[in-house]
């Protein structure tokens, strides 16, 4: 008879805890002596939806997705014109890629973001268009063009059937230069779900005349096969995974309601699975296996919301804002330091500058000792007991914990900078001089003076920065002129400014907080002068979407990591300045144990 350690590989251990984090696996079986009663416990894999980053832009007309959870896109659809836009997924938000050379919607496409391919679209769009991971080329064209189709394969070997209009039978494979006519599948059909690989396919549910079919069937490289029906007859639907292994998720539409089902398939039946956490049709579907599926946008109306699905030890919670304590003065224009639970405000404008100074502890704020100087067009770094702050003139200010005391002037006066780093160690760079124009100039602080370095390449004012002295990155900003609102982003070295990844959302006064490898910028003012709410954090390479925010406004105060931070104050118009903080939380996944129940 075989021991629980030849058939797993692990030994029942004694602990006085659950296990947490990257100690927890699945299967594992240990007793937990915490309390008075000893348990024998396990770790249970669970099936589950849960909410993601939300996408940059919100459309629906989609099955032109491909990729896996980790590295996904989606192409085309509807905003509510035709889309050219691609965007991608890094398993945690949506980052802006290369437009198609062909804006449409209804289209279908597959394959991985570095190899993938995207074909018909709107009535009878025949182009096909190919992907490598940052553009789009044109390649071989269907022979019959169609939209409303399903796809399945890669840039070098696609697969491609059925879809309108007239509810086509038609299949067609592509070999990376042309496209091949096939057999027909059996039933013809549009809106359906489609998964697969060339040789390997799977088509299920959709439109027929009069309704939705329930038939899904199977190709092998040369023919379809009926296979067994789906549970729930829909269209507007998505699958992922491959022909022995899928999940079809979504569907309706009217006068059908949109729909939360999920169904599993083995290669052989189709069973019923969780149900997606909110109802749609003509969503965007990718994923490369049945258990890591995502679906994004969608409608009825025009959506933006992610989700994915995850078979998994742990319950994933997507990072998100949620209410902190209020400010004892609501203000504009301030600037923060610190962390979630040991914050610091300063300054602001609640109708004059303001010399105000209070502290967070994760829950409340507290007054504490003024500035020297009230001031509004200042920017802040540090912790909650050495900070420093800089800008709304030459005179800066250190804080110890209890008093401030003026340091060293900066060498060009300047109205909204960007400052990062420490009370000992920062860099000042950018803002506005008296004149209401751009500047360029650096500056590098080492607790005593500032010193003139290298110039930042795009010299604007109002930017959101963060980071070390040696490791910063500033994003976003204003210039006086026709492109007035910048998108750009700057990571420096220490010695030199370099070129980054663009903002999403063009924006300036934004609150912006983190590292230059894990940073957030998050509310300001988009390039059409609306105040947003709008989230994205920074890998050290590109922008991608987060949660938003729950208040749209600018000129906040924030500091923290992009784990756990915090923003506070600012305003959604003049004079209409806030008091409140948002709490910003990471993406976490928490495992509980199950106790095991021989009875």
């Amino acid at each position: 008879m075989s021991t629980y350690n030849q058939l797993k590989g692990l030994r029942v251990k004694y602990l006085s805890s659950d296990p947490e984090d990257d100690r927890v696996q699945e299967g594992e079986i240990f007793y937990n002596s915490s309390g008075n009663t000893t348990y024998l416990k396990t770790f249970v894999a669970a099936t589950a939806w849960h909410a993601s980053s939300p996408l940059s832009t919100a459309r629906v007309g989609g099955r032109g997705a491909g990729g896996t959870q980790s590295a996904a896109w989606i192409a085309g659809g509807l905003k509510p014109s035709a889309a050219n836009e691609t965007e991608e997924y890094n398993g945690l938000g949506w980052a802006t890629g290369g437009n198609l050379n062909t804006a449409r919607s209804y289209a279908h496409g597959d394959g991985p973001q570095t190899a993938a391919f995207f074909v018909g679209g709107d009535d009878t769009i025949d182009s096909n268009e190919l992907y490598d991971g940052s553009s789009w080329t044109e390649s071989g064209d269907l022979n019959t063009g169609r939209h409303n189709l399903g796809a399945c394969g890669t840039s070098t070997a696609g697969l491609a059937f059925a879809g309108n209009p007239s509810h086509k039978t038609n299949s067609e494979e592509f070999d990376g230069t042309s496209w091949t006519e096939g057999n027909d599948v059996n039933t013809g059909r549009n809106g359906m779900g489609a998964c697969g690989t060339q040789t390997a396919g799977l088509c299920v549910s959709g439109a027929i005349p009069g309704g939705a079919t329930a038939n899904s069937e199977e190709y092998n490289g040369t023919s379809w096969t009926e296979g067994n029906n789906v549970n729930l007859a829909r269209f507007g639907l998505a699958a992922s995974g491959i022909q022995t292994s899928a999940i079809a998720y979504c569907g309706g539409p009217s006068p059908t309601p949109a729909r939360t089902h999920s169904e599993s398939y083995d290669g052989t039946s189709w069973s019923t699975g969780p149900t997606v956490g909110n109802a749609r049709w003509n969503g965007f579907g990718a994923g490369a296996t049945s258990t890591s599926a995502l679906v994004a946008g969608g409608e009825p109306g025009f959506q933006s919301i992610t989700e994915e699905f995850n078979v998994q030890v742990g319950t994933v919670t997507a990072g998100a804002w949620a209410s902190g304590g209020n400010l004892n003065t609501g203000r504009r224009r301030c600037s923060g330091a610190g962390t979630q639970t040991a914050g610091l405000v300063t300054g602001g404008n609640s109708g004059d500058a303001s010399a105000l100074t209070e502290t967070y502890d994760g829950s409340s704020w507290t007054e504490v000792a003024d500035l020297n100087t009230a001031r509004q067009y200042h920017r802040g770094d540090g912790t909650q007991t050495a900070a420093l702050i800089a800008g709304d003139n030459d005179v800066c200010e250190s804080w110890d914990g209890s008093s401030w005391t003026e340091v060293g002037d900066l060498n060009t006066a300047k109205d909204e900078p960007a400052l990062f780093g420490t009370q000992t160690a920062a860099i000042c760079v950018a803002g506005a001089p008296p004149s209401g124009s751009a500047l360029p100039q650096c500056e590098s602080w080492n607790g005593t003076s500032w010193t003139e370095v290298a110039d930042i390449n795009n010299a604007r004012y109002s930017l959101g920065g963060c980071g070390t002295s040696t490791a910063g990155v500033v994003a976003g900003g204003y210039t006086p002129g026709p492109d007035a609102t910048e998108s750009h982003s700057e990571e420096w070295n220490g010695t030199a400014w370099a070129e980054g990844n663009n903002l999403i959302v063009a924006r300036y006064d934004p609150t912006q907080f983190g590292t230059q490898t894990a940073a957030l910028s998050v509310m300001g003012v988009n390039s059409s002068d609306n105040k947003v709410t709008s989230c994205e954090s920074y890998d050290g390479t590109t922008w991608y979407s987060s949660a938003p925010a729950a208040t749209a406004r600018e000129g906040l105060g924030s500091g923290g990591t992009s784990v756990l931070g915090f923003a506070a104050g600012g305003a959604s118009g003049s004079p209409n300045t806030h008091n409140n903080t948002e709490e910003w939380t990471g993406d976490t996944v928490a495992a509980t144990a199950k106790t095991i129940d021989f009875d």
